[in-house]
């Protein structure tokens, strides 16, 4: 009888499987930061098209509209709606029928056509501007050309805004998240704000004072400055192109509340990286900390122009959503300009 001889198979060892697993280890922690990079790349090339996209649209609005910046232009007694509702505006509210228009839209461009009601003393200017542009561009509603990827939450609300609006929205009410107690409309809003100047006249105008139809800054949420009318003599709504001293260098529409840089998440810290649209409807990115600082025009004499957010947040300047000199201002790639207000 032959006897045949097997070879043993050889196991790994402890060590070397602990050493397999460092590599791999290793290979993640290298990768996976290139991984993250090339994320917040591809996330900053989307929101540098949604805003050429509203360049296009909005540079398109002002040639058909004879000069007009985008805007709610609805006020009392110029507007009719099919809806008869939304009809009868409060004459002296700077704001009422320009809400009326929002819900207006709302329902047309939506197919919610009971969508409402319009909530009481509601301020649709800061993040409803867009939507007189929407519906000249005859878009759908919620449209994701206004949400940036970065906005994670508003992005959230506008997969389902029949849930948002019934407040199911994963279970956060939807009142904890709107100004003056709208609870219906925000998962409509858009991720980029208009500068204040291009809904309020008189924020362009050559004043030391502070005229109380001029919007101001209030804190409504703790990461949101929102603009709020004094008295009815506000005007806000469209204003005119022509008031535009320096349109490569005044920006039109940047994000409302992300960035994104690598750790700060507030559109106007510095180190916080977006793109931003200008009124010669380019689209560039910068950092926040290379802009004027703005000013504040509900303390004109003040030379700081740094604002707190919230009790746990730093002071940060005001920046280009309030440019001194507002459309006559500048914002980027020079010192701003003396047009009247106080300087800092």
């Amino acid at each position: 009888m032959r006897w045949v001889a097997h070879k043993s198979r050889r196991a790994f060892t402890l060590i070397e499987l602990l050493v397999v697993v460092a590599i791999i280890a290793l290979l993640i922690g290298i990768l996976l930061p290139t991984l993250g990079a090339a994320r917040r790349s591809a996330r900053l090339a989307v929101c540098g098209s949604n805003m050429r996209q509203l360049g296009v649209a909005a540079a398109n609005y002002t040639g058909d509209f004879q000069g007009l910046i985008f805007g709610l232009s609805w006020r009392a007694g110029n507007y009719e709606s099919d809806f008869a509702d939304l009809n009868g505006a409060d004459p002296a509210s700077p704001w009422d029928a320009a809400a009326r228009q929002v819900f207006d839209i709302v329902r047309r461009r939506s197919g919610r056509v009971d969508f409402g009601p319009v909530p009481n003393r509601w301020i649709p200017h800061v993040r409803y501007s867009h939507m007189a542009l929407l519906d000249y561009s005859t878009d759908t509603l919620p449209d994701p050309v206004v949400h940036c990827p970065e906005d994670r939450l508003l992005i959230g609300f506008a997969r389902d805004p029949v849930a948002f609006s019934n407040g199911e929205a994963d279970g956060q009410s939807p009142t904890a998240f709107q100004p003056r107690g709208s609870n219906t409309a925000l998962a409509y809003s858009a991720s980029y704000q208009a500068t204040v100047a291009a809904f309020d006249r008189n924020q362009s105008l050559d004043v030391r004072g502070t005229p109380a139809s001029r919007t101001v800054q209030r804190r409504l949420s703790p990461l949101t400055t929102f603009a709020i009318p004094l008295n009815p003599n506000a005007e806000l709504g469209p204003t005119r192109s022509s008031t535009i001293a320096f349109a490569a260098n005044k920006v039109h529409m940047s994000d409302i509340t992300p960035a994104h840089g690598k750790t700060e998440t507030f559109y106007n810290y510095d180190g916080a990286v977006q793109p931003m649209l200008f009124f010669d409807s380019s689209v560039r990115t910068f950092d926040a900390a290379d802009s004027n600082g703005g000013w504040i025009p509900n303390r004109p004499q003040d030379a700081d122009t740094r604002r707190v957010v919230g009790t746990n947040e730093p002071p940060f300047p005001v920046r280009f959503n309030w440019t001194r000199g507002g459309l006559r201002g500048l914002d980027f790639g020079a010192p701003d300009v003396d047009t009247g207000q106080p300087r800092n």
